[in-house]
This record gives structure tokens, C-alpha cells and sequence, in this order.
């Protein structure tokens, strides 16, 4: 049989896979919303010097990353009753950012072996990251059962306490944390946090120098440094401690804040005007950000119930709060695009990748617009651009896989939809793509190839569209 030329995908077809990188970011945008004083992604404590703690297993980029996770599979298909398995396949797809795929695996390996301490730690990590903080708790709380001398499970454990405010039992965690490692640092600035919401200045004090001087540019202890002197009284120290954490992060509102309070105190009125005037400036920014991640959100959930014209409207209202939201504009590509607006989707793909550079989501939302007005070398570029940001986005893979169909380029195509299937398994349109490349290269319908269209269907009947007719009829 003659190779069948792949070609752009359909209007629906363009958009239901649209629909699944679009859903990717939906984590991120409720994670930034979880945690009001702790945004999603950002240890509080960090445990980088806990030893025993593996947040995820770093096999390396690209390449490396996608044969770690293929190992992982295959050795499940080998063992499929392997706890031991299922966490490494965990660890590998963490690495990959596929935290929900991630979450099954540690799922599935707790299925075997209900007391594998690592991915109760690890399912604990995932819920914090997303603001989850009750249930983040109960995983540690799990974790520890089985490993008690767990240190990292010790230190997040505390933390969880302390975001909830329970400070007796965020101190006996934190406690136990130094009794096995003395030198952890995050612990020592929970600790800090701890005694300063008691009043316990001194001890507070105590702490946060003893974080400072077992991690260098550690700000956050600096930060409360500086607020624990200023309630001492040590108005000098507590400015030089202040001035240190704005000059490092000069979008700090609190250091701002605090900043012009201790130089009141010491009589600088013009460094104390010009500190709030900066908070002030700070605080309208951050407000503006508020109020456009808000209207993305509303966007999103008017988007998910099908209200394609108010969604457009609430991205639109969150871009005029923050014109450089990069979800906002990737978002609002998306709706373009469902509405026909093909010129003004590809122009908000573009602005979300301007926005932000490394945002791999909106490259190969970019790349499907480029292709499909028939720019297939760009669509390439921008493909490939979003692995390189991300090599663990399946949607990208098969995005390049179809595309490199266009350019005959069968063998590079057929290691891309593969790629694509290491990471989603369960994703139809690249099982397709894939059975109809080797029917199309071995000129019949062999038994691989019919696999992967049974396979596809299966996931997804009403892609069969997608297969030419002479194979459909063999197919049942």
C-alpha cells in the first residue's frame, strides 16, 4: 500500500487533544490559589539536606528520562504485582512533571504493599504541592508508621502542622527532625517560626541564626530574623537583615513592609517613606495578579461547561489585570481556536510563549496552530521546542510524531509516537498513528499494526475516522 500522507488533524479532532495539554495547566493555576501564603511547589522547610529524602529520582533529560520510564514499564509487565516497581515508575514520571500519573503509580504500589513508606511520602508530597495540606498531613502521618526514622516525612510532617497552625505538634516533629539530623536547616527555621508565634523572641533568635549558619542565602530565615529583632528591639540588625532579603527579592511586600517600620523606628523618615511607597507599589501589583489569575480561573470553569463566550470574555478581563499571563493567553488561544479564530488563537499561543519562554504547554499549542495553517517547519521548531522544556509531554511527542508523517521521516516519527505512548499509554490518537505507520510500512495490516488500531479504538471509537477504509473493514 502507498504511504498514507498524515496530515493536520480535523477542527475536532485538533481541539479534543488541545483540550488535554489545556487541562494540564488546570493543577497550576489551583495550586497558585491553594496556598495563599505558600504557593504550590515551594517547600516551606525544604528537605534537600534530609537524609533519605528522594523527591524524585533525576534520571536525567530527554532521552534518559523517556528510557527510565520505558524501564519502568517494562519491568512492571514482567512483575505486575511489584510494589517495588510501581514506586520506581512513580518517581520516574514525577520527574517527567506528570504528577497525577505519578500519583496512580504510588497508588498502585500502596495496592501490594500498603506499607512502602516511600510512596505514602510521595503521595504526600503531591498533595502539598497542591494545597492540600489535611490530607498531606495523613500521608506522612502513613509514611512515618512505617518508617519512623523517615526524616524527610518528619520535616514536611512538620510543616503541614505549622500551615494549620498547630505549633506544639509542628515543634515535636521539627524537634525530632534535628535529634536525627542536627544539621537539617529547614528544621531549624520551623522551629524559628515556632517560637516567634509563642513569643518566645530569644529561642526564635536562636533559631533562625542557627538556620542561617547551616544554609547561606537562606531568606526566608533571614526574613524572620528580621522581624524577631525588630520585636526585640534591635531596630540596626533587624534593617540589616530586611535589607538583605529586598536586595535578593525585591518583590517582597512583607520585606518592603518591614522594612519601613524598622527604619521609622530609627528615625529615617525618607527610607521609611520610600520602603512603603515601594510595599504600596508591590501590593497594587500583586493585587492586579490576584484579580487576573481569579478571572483566568473563572475562565477556566466556564471554559469546562462550555461557555465558549464567556470563557473568552474572563480571559480577556484577566489580561487586562495582568497582560502578561501566560495561562491567560494560552488559555484564551484555546477558545479562539474553538471559535474559528485560527489568526487570533496563533497570536495568543504566541504571546503565552513570549510571556513565558520555557512554558512547553503553550509551545505545542503553538506548534498544532502553525502546523494546521500549514507552517509545518515552525510547528516543528516549536514542538521540539516544548520537549526541551518539558521531555516528559506526551501530546508534544505525538504532536511531532504526526507532523514528521508529513516529511516522510518514518523513523523519527515512529520513535516520537512511541515516546509519546512510554509516557500516556492509554493515548488513542498515538496508538493510531502509530498502527497505521507500520501497516503502512510493512503494506499490509500486520499483527502489530492491527494491535495498535484495536488498541486505539478501544480507547477512543470514535477515531476510526482516522483509518482508512480498506483497514477499518479488517478491524472490528
Amino acid at each position: 500500500m502507498r504511504w498514507r500522507k498524515a496530515s493536520p488533524a480535523s477542527w475536532a479532532e485538533f481541539c479534543a487533544l488541545f483540550c488535554i495539554v489545556t487541562f494540564l495547566l488546570l493543577p497550576c493555576r489551583a495550586n497558585a490559589q491553594a496556598g495563599a501564603n505558600a504557593p504550590a511547589g515551594a517547600r516551606l522547610l525544604g528537605a534537600e539536606n534530609a537524609a533519605g529524602h528522594t523527591r524524585a529520582r533525576q534520571p536525567g533529560q530527554g532521552q534518559d528520562l523517556l528510557s527510565v520510564i520505558a524501564a519502568a514499564r517494562h519491568a512492571i509487565q514482567d512483575h505486575p504485582e511489584s510494589a517495588s516497581e510501581y514506586l520506581a515508575l512513580g518517581l520516574a514520571l514525577i520527574s517527567a512533571g506528570e504528577a497525577e500519573a505519578a500519583r496512580a503509580a504510588f497508588a498502585q504500589a500502596l495496592a501490594f504493599d500498603s506499607g512502602l513508606a516511600e510512596a505514602h511520602y510521595q503521595l504526600g508530597l503531591i498533595d502539598a504541592d497542591q494545597g492540600k495540606w489535611s490530607e498531606a498531613a495523613d500521608d506522612f502521618r502513613r509514611s512515618l508508621a512505617a518508617s519512623p526514622n523517615h526524616i524527610s516525612a518528619h520535616l514536611v510532617l512538620g510543616e503541614m502542622y505549622l500551615r494549620v497552625g498547630d505549633f506544639e505538634q509542628a515543634a515535636s516533629e521539627l524537634n525530632t527532625v534535628i535529634g536525627l539530623n542536627a544539621r537539617e536547616p529547614g528544621a531549624r527555621y520551623g522551629l524559628g517560626l515556632v517560637r516567634l508565634q509563642q513569643g518566645d523572641l530569644a529561642s526564635a533568635e536562636r533559631e533562625f541564626r542557627q538556620a542561617l549558619s547551616l544554609k547561606t542565602a537562606y531568606l526566608a530565615a533571614e526574613e524572620g530574623l528580621g522581624e524577631t529583632l525588630g520585636r526585640e528591639g534591635k531596630w540596626t540588625e533587624a534593617i540589616s537583615a530586611f535589607k538583605e532579603v529586598f536586595t535578593a527579592n525585591p518583590n517582597s511586600i512583607e520585606a518592603a513592609n518591614s522594612l519601613g517600620a524598622a527604619l521609622s523606628h530609627v528615625g529615617d523618615k525618607a527610607g521609611a517613606a520610600n520602603a512603603f511607597r515601594m510595599a504600596r507599589e508591590l501590593s497594587s501589583r500583586q493585587l492586579s495578579l490576584q484579580r487576573s489569575q481569579g478571572e483566568n480561573d473563572r475562565g477556566m470553569k466556564l471554559w469546562r461547561e462550555g461557555d465558549l463566550q464567556g470563557a473568552s470574555e474572563a480571559f480577556r478581563t484577566s489580561l487586562a489585570a495582568d497582560p502578561d499571563n501566560p495561562e491567560a493567553h494560552n488559555n484564551l488561544g484555546g477558545v479562539l481556536w474553538q471559535l474559528n479564530d485560527r489568526l487570533g488563537a496563533t497570536a495568543e499561543f504566541r504571546q503565552a510563549v513570549h510571556c513565558r519562554l520555557d512554558f512547553a504547554q503553550a509551545r505545542n499549542n503553538l506548534g498544532r496552530a502553525l502546523w494546521q495553517s500549514g507552517d509545518i517547519e515552525h510547528g516543528i521548531e516549536e514542538f521540539r521546542a516544548a520537549l526541551s522544556y518539558q521531555p516528559g509531554l506526551g501530546v508534544a511527542h505525538l504532536n511531532l510524531g504526526r507532523v514528521l508523517l508529513t516529511k516522510y521521516a518514518l523513523a523519527e516519527a515512529e520513535a516520537e509516537l512511541r515516546r509519546a505512548l512510554v509516557l500516556i499509554p492509554d493515548l488513542a490518537a498515538a496508538h493510531i498513528e502509530l498502527g497505521l505507520l507500520l501497516a503502512s510500512k510493512a503494506g499490509i495490516l500486520s499483527q502489530e499494526a492491527r494491535t495498535e488500531l484495536m488498541e486505539g479504538l478501544r480507547l477512543a471509537p470514535s477515531l476510526r475516522s482516522m483509518i482508512p477504509l480498506e483497514y477499518s473493514r479488517e478491524l472490528p
